[in-house]
Formats: structure tokens, sequence, C-alpha cells
């Protein structure tokens, strides 16, 4: 490139604002750098880089696949599983092992496995998903899988009734209207949220030897059906309010 052409360029890299990409993921890096020298950071390069950019993450360059995973309890697990399947079958899967999964520990990830350009580097990006907050991610990432493992009570000072992480999860599927969910069939709460209009795929268990007639928890975390409000019945279950029910598919 001769020197007009090089003019050429930097006057299109200031004018399309790409400077201040670039400024923010060095930022970034840097700030990581720091941080885990310390032994700390999954989280405050990201809310950095979200007071430089705030746009930021809507001006990378994503993979075509991107999953994210939430629900009260088995979101780190089941993203760790899936990343090392995938990575076994020779996938280059870029994730949030760090368990950081509001917008601010996204962002860290997302800008550290980035070129300073702003193109993230992998086959398939995986997010573990908080279930309060995935709305705002999804405000800039669009999921083309959103897999919800369950809802109960879990951390009730923070969350308070699973009712309302429900709600929360609405809102963030509503974010994402093209994304396919992958939704816990035998979870009452997590199968409604289909009732969005996404295309939803389901997955459960069948019934087996650790199965019982009556439910063995203290407090029912859904005790009626979330679409025609009636009292549910079960034919079996297998943990809390998690079974197969015959008032709510």
């Amino acid at each position: 490139m001769n020197g007009e052409g090089c003019y050429n360029r930097a006057q299109e890299i200031l004018k399309e604002g790409e400077v201040m990409k670039f400024i923010t993921i060095l930022a970034c890096k840097i700030l990581s750098f720091v941080g885990r020298l310390v032994g700390k950071g999954s989280s405050l390069p990201g809310a950095i880089a979200l007071k430089l950019c705030p746009n930021i993450l809507s001006r990378l360059t994503l993979p075509k696949d991107i999953v994210a995973v939430t629900g009260s309890n088995g979101k780190t697990s089941t993203v760790e599983m899936v990343a090392r399947v995938l990575q076994k079958a020779g996938k280059q899967v870029v994730y949030n092992k760090e368990g950081s999964n509001q917008i601010e520990g996204v962002t860290t990830m997302l800008l550290n496995h980035a070129t300073l350009g702003g193109k993230v580097k992998g086959d398939l990006v995986l997010l573990e998903s908080d279930e309060r907050f995935a709305r705002l991610t999804f405000r800039h990432i669009k999921p083309t899988l959103f897999a919800v493992t369950n809802l109960y009570r879990d951390q009730l000072t923070r969350n308070g009734h699973p009712y309302r992480i429900y709600d929360a999860i609405y809102d963030a599927v509503k974010e994402i209207p093209d994304a396919t969910l992958l939704l816990n069939a035998d979870d009452p709460l997590v199968s409604n949220l289909a009732s969005a209009g996404n295309k939803s795929i389901y997955f459960g268990m069948a019934k087996n030897d650790d199965s019982t007639s009556e439910s063995d928890a203290v407090f029912q975390d859904a005790y009626y059906c979330p679409r025609c409000k009636g009292k549910m019945e079960y034919d079996y279950f297998h943990y809390t309010h998690l079974g197969r029910r015959h008032r709510f598919r």
C-alpha cells in the first residue's frame, strides 16, 4: 500500500470510529493480563471496556454460531461439558470458563479472544449467561441457540421467587426472536418460555427407578400451571417440581 493508500485507510478508520474500538480492546487485554498476575480481573476489564465504548459488543465480528446457557442450576457444568465435547471434535470454542456470566464478564472474555480489529477467533461462541441479566447481553449479542436448564429457589436474597427469574429470562428471549430455544420439558416454568413464539426444542428424562409419585420438595417452586393457572397434576416426579405433567405440556 502506497502513502496515499495508507492515508486513505487512516481516514476510513477515523471515520468509522475504529480507533476507539482498537483502544477499548487493547485496554481490556492489558487489564486482563494485569488481573491474571494478581489473581483477579474476570469482570473489571469488561466493565471498563463498556465505559470506554458502550456498544463494543455490537461492533465485534462474531462466529456464526452462538450458544447461550442459563438457568438456576447447572449453567457452568453444562457449558464446560459442551465445550469439552466440541473441543474433542476439533472445534475452537470461545467460552467464559471462569464462570463470570454477566455482561461485564462476557465482554472481558470476548475482547480477550478478539483481534485488535474486533474479530473473535473461533468456530463457536458458548456463553454462560446470568439468569437475571441475560437480556442485557442479548441486546448486543444474538445467540442462535438459547438453552435453559431449570428454575428453582436459588439465592433468595438476590433472585427472589423463581417466577421473578422466569420473567427476567422471558425478557431475554424477547431480545432474540430468531434464536432457537432448548428447553427443559420436565420444568413447567422453563418449558413455558416457548410461549414467546421462538422455535423451541425440548430435552427431558423418561420415568426411571428414582422417579416418585409424590414430590419430595418442602417448598413447591411451580405449583400452578404457568399457562392455564390450574393446579398441575403429575404422572411422576424426578425432583421437586420437575417431572411429567398431564395438565401442561
